[in-house]
């Protein structure tokens, strides 16, 4: 079965300024509007096992490239931007939940962001993951249901 949650429109407050103290001075991080996603899609093909996580973007289309992030996380990072556009998880399974496979899947893009850090923007690394977390999860349980 495949399960779709279609196009989400993201709130601003997805990608929240991340605010820290360093040696007791307040600073803030900024993330521009255009390296968060302004809308997100998830994709699961259980008999395929992948789980396919989509993002479109401020400013449109631009080319992309493929990108291998690890031996299960793959990717379209745009050329320019080096924002991301799709992540592909294979294998996944959701035979723990959903809650659990995201969960996986977020840890999953962290270390190999973290060995591909080159190839990705930091804010836009940062911002896909706060979307994944916050909007993929919540919500991919939810079209599941919703597909019966």
């Amino acid at each position: 079965m495949t399960i779709d949650t279609g196009w989400l429109d993201l709130p601003a407050s997805v990608s929240d300024d991340e605010v820290r103290l360093d040696k007791g001075v307040a600073v803030t991080r900024i993330t521009s509007r255009y390296e968060s996603p302004r809308q997100v899609r998830a994709i699961h093909d259980s008999p395929g096992r992948t789980l396919t996580i989509e993002f479109r973007y401020f400013g449109g289309q631009e080319a992309t490239r493929h990108v291998r992030f690890s031996g299960i996380v793959v990717g379209e990072v745009g050329k320019h931007s080096h924002r991301i556009y799709s992540l592909v998880f294979n294998p996944v399974s959701a035979e723990a939940g959903f809650q659990t496979m995201i969960e996986r899947a977020v840890c999953d893009l962290q270390s190999a962001i973290e060995s591909a850090r080159f190839e990705v923007s930091e804010d836009n690394s940062q911002a896909t993951n706060n979307v994944i977390s916050r909007v993929v999860k919540p919500e991919l349980p939810k079209a599941a249901m919703a597909a019966g």
